[in-house]
């Protein structure tokens, strides 16, 4: 039995602040525990600092370029590789959506090394969805992908939690049925609806 009502999974990332919403990943749209990876970015409205260019964050000048009209790409990616290369973790969220989504040609393999960047500086988000482009690799690679997830996991994300859940019953070649309960319970005590049914 779910100790938490599992609706309460479902939040909104509307008012969450820009920072708060790209260093967590909440601003980056999530849907299952094994799914594709991120492809959309929401922020919120960003308002201008006061003060000159030279005193405003890259990261803050990469989100104005990015919600002007009509869309600034090329500035907010110029921005945001700055703050990223400066360890910025919400830069390196957004050009991970910059890469895999924004940007013509795609380019994965620039999304995947942010993504690593964010995952080594300690952001579960980024290691979750690590563990997300090596299951949905062709062929799958679940042994890196479990471990990414562990990682995120051991962090608090609940999404990884169930992602582990699914892959030790599901992903394995001998499911661990115990170790696959222990994770969705886990994620069941932070109310995520999946590893509630689980």
């Amino acid at each position: 039995k779910c100790p938490r009502i599992c609706a309460d999974a479902v939040q909104l990332v509307d008012d969450v602040t820009v920072d708060d919403d790209l260093r967590t990943g909440s601003g980056l749209h999530d849907h299952d525990a094994i799914a594709r990876p991120v492809t959309r970015l929401r922020l919120p409205m960003w308002r201008r600092k006061r003060g000159s260019e030279h005193d405003e964050d890259p990261f803050d000048l990469g989100a104005a370029a990015w919600q002007s009209t009509p869309r600034d790409i090329d500035a907010a990616k110029q921005w945001w590789q700055r703050a990223a290369e400066a360890g910025d973790i919400r830069a390196m969220n957004a050009l991970v959506v910059l890469y895999a989504a924004e940007v013509e040609p795609r380019d994965p393999d620039s999304a995947r090394h942010w993504f690593r960047k964010a995952a080594e500086k300690g952001n579960p988000y980024a290691a979750y969805q690590l563990g997300v482009l090596a299951a949905s690799s062709d062929p799958p690679d679940y042994g890196s992908a479990r471990v990414w997830w562990q990682r995120a996991a051991e962090a608090g994300h609940v999404n990884a939690m169930t992602a582990l859940g699914e892959l030790y019953e599901l992903r394995v070649s001998t499911p661990d049925l115990e170790a696959a309960r222990d994770w969705y319970l886990r994620a069941a005590g932070d109310g995520h609806a999946t590893a509630c049914y689980r």
